[in-house]
């Protein structure tokens, strides 16, 4: 029965990804670009795809990107088997082994030595782990066939990789720290992701809890008794119930909850160890010390008389990394207990605040903060008037967004960087999307009264125009037509595949519109598409700017992409530097492009 279900699941993802042409966009890294979005859901498959390493001479490594968030850092290799999904063959051993190589290169090799493909990213990863940015490196096999003993063997020794060459290499830093995790993602975890994604609920089991007592709660749209629009139960459970719990369904417990279970580390400031301290040093206090969980169930009884707590199916939705640390300790408690609030939810439209407003312990999202400010709600009102783009201003979508996105759907942290690029900061938006919005001075420069949809829209489309010019480098690259790319075309694309370059480019394209426009801009949130019916629309008419922009930048900005996109001075002197050869040939030749282009932009406030 499960290999049927997980058969069915890999079909509905393959449909997924064929439908949205992620397969052709993409290629066999479609399916690790959808795994990465469902285990980081605020990225979306185009912004997920700026991680991939790109290039025939990747050294064995696929994608690298570290969640600033979580403090989390994910080293991939993939593999797509073509054949039908329904074949019981494991995924090749030879691939995962490669991420062994893969490693040593990453972070062992000298900068210099390091090919293109991976130099920014072996960068990225290291200046991350000398600033204890991270304290979780995740290696992950990402497939579509059965999971494997050897496969894991294979990912185990990559493990061992890391850690020796994190002791060898970083000897200055606490790296002891730093959790080396190999995950093995084949279609039986990729069916368990695609569940989690659509049933709010993945644990369906029923459960049987002895309680000594508890109260409920409840609340009605009319006066029916039937008419219950949820309910709670508050009780105090034992944690060998958790401990059980966890070790038998693990992550899928947590299959409600807005982030996953965040891992036990080392560390005083570290939740979690303290956690796993209390249940283990003093169980019998742990009531007293420890908040509480939060249960979303299908349904529940309670039988007074014999004081059982009946659940029909479960999910924590608060609580993942107590819950976590006490199924992760050596010994299961013989005694202690634990605050627990079960709730029942009958009305879907509640359903989604539930959700997500219950998890405290972990920061919430920076963007959900912002979610209710009054210039995201200005915004996101704005944009429901427009009908060709979504903006959720600010807040996330639900559990099942990596299934549900369309090319409607604006990504809030791929237009959060462009925004800040676009304002002339690239480091910061190639560096930290968290940043954007927890630091007032950046997010206020970026969000503010000036703030427009019609502004937003035309970087946003900017940034869709670089993403179409890089695909089409790529297509002729890997076509048979391959001859047609000229030598700029080639260091177009060179520099295209470095990391960070799309925030690069869009600062230096940005920084050139006062001398493309006349210098009639006064304020570069005010510029505008004096009209614009679709985002498509947009792309074309900034392909012409984009396309010959592109022609002159590989001079200026690949060597500072190269050095890892790091110094602050080094990105401005590059942006000057393209910026007065731009002016210059601006000057010397008013080309028909940059005209027609002028012709169709307003620099007043929209």
């Amino acid at each position: 029965m499960q290999k049927t279900a997980d058969t069915k699941n890999l079909k509905l993802i393959n449909s997924f990804l064929d439908e949205n042409n992620y397969f052709t966009k993409y290629g066999d890294n479609a399916l690790l670009l959808y795994t990465l979005t469902l285990r980081f859901p605020d990225l979306d498959m185009d912004s997920a795809a700026e991680f991939l390493t790109d290039g025939h001479n990747d050294k064995k490594i696929d994608l690298v990107y570290i969640d600033m968030e979580t403090k989390t850092a994910i080293i991939a290799q993939s593999y797509f088997s073509k054949t039908e999904i329904s074949n019981e063959k494991s995924a090749k051993s030879s691939k995962a082994s490669d991420l062994n190589a893969g490693i040593s290169w990453l972070l062992n090799s000298t900068e210099e030595s390091l090919p293109d493909q991976i130099r920014a990213a072996a960068i990225q990863l290291r200046t991350a782990i000398k600033e204890k940015s991270i304290n979780q490196i995740e290696i992950w096999y990402v497939h579509n066939l059965n999971e494997s003993k050897q496969c894991q063997k294979e990912l185990d020794a990559a493990c061992d990789t890391a850690k020796v060459s994190l002791k060898s290499n970083y000897s200055n830093s606490d790296v002891s720290s730093i959790s080396i995790i190999p995950n093995e993602i084949g279609r039986q975890t990729l069916s368990e992701f695609y569940n989690s994604a659509h049933n709010i609920i993945a644990v369906t089991d029923d459960f049987k809890i002895p309680v000594s007592g508890g109260f409920e709660s409840y609340s009605r749209s009319t006066n029916t008794t039937a008419d219950v629009r949820w309910k709670t139960f508050m009780t105090s459970i034992s944690l060998d119930f958790l401990y059980k719990s966890y070790s038998t369904y693990r992550d899928k417990l947590f299959s409600a909850n807005v982030r996953e279970y965040l891992g036990s580390r080392n560390g005083s400031s570290n939740i979690n160890n303290g956690i796993k301290e209390s249940a283990r040093e003093a169980p019998e206090d742990f009531l007293i010390y420890n908040n509480g969980i939060t249960i979303l169930t299908n349904s529940y009884s309670y039988d007074n008389n014999n004081k059982i707590l009946e659940l029909h199916g479960i999910s924590i939705i608060n609580g993942a990394q107590t819950t976590g640390a006490i199924g992760s300790i050596k010994d299961e408690p013989k005694t202690g207990k634990i605050f627990a609030r079960i709730v029942q939810i009958n009305k879907k439209d509640i359903l989604k605040n539930v959700i997500e407003y219950n998890n405290k312990q972990n920061a919430m999202n920076p963007a959900d903060f912002r979610s209710t400010d009054r210039i995201q709600k200005k915004l996101k009102k704005a944009f429901e008037s427009i009908g060709f783009a979504d903006y959720f201003g600010g807040r996330r979508g639900g559990n099942g967004d990596a299934i549900q996105r369309n090319s409607k759907n604006i990504n809030n942290y791929t237009i959060a960087k462009s925004l800040t690029a676009y304002m002339g900061n690239p480091i910061v938006a190639y560096q930290s999307s968290k940043r954007i919005w927890e630091d007032n001075t950046i997010y206020n420069t970026i969000f503010n009264d000036d703030s427009s949809v019609e502004n937003m829209l035309f970087v946003y489309v900017l940034y869709m125009a670089l993403n179409q010019r890089k695909d089409e480098l790529k297509n002729n690259l890997q076509s048979d037509n391959s001859d047609s790319l000229n030598k700029n075309d080639e260091k177009i694309l060179e520099m295209m595949q470095i990391r960070g370059s799309f925030w690069l480019i869009i600062a230096a394209i940005s920084e050139t519109l006062p001398y493309i426009l006349d210098n009639k801009v006064t304020n570069k949130q005010f510029i505008h598409f004096k009209k614009l019916n679709s985002l498509e629309d947009g792309v074309k008419m900034w392909r012409p700017i984009v396309d010959f922009e592109l022609s002159l930048a590989p001079k200026y900005l690949t060597p500072v992409l190269k050095k890892g996109l790091k110094k602050k001075q080094d990105a401005k002197e590059a942006i000057q530097d393209f910026t007065d050869n731009i002016n210059s040939l601006n000057i010397l030749v008013k080309s028909t492009t940059i005209t027609k282009f002028n012709d169709k932009i307003s620099v007043t406030r929209p």
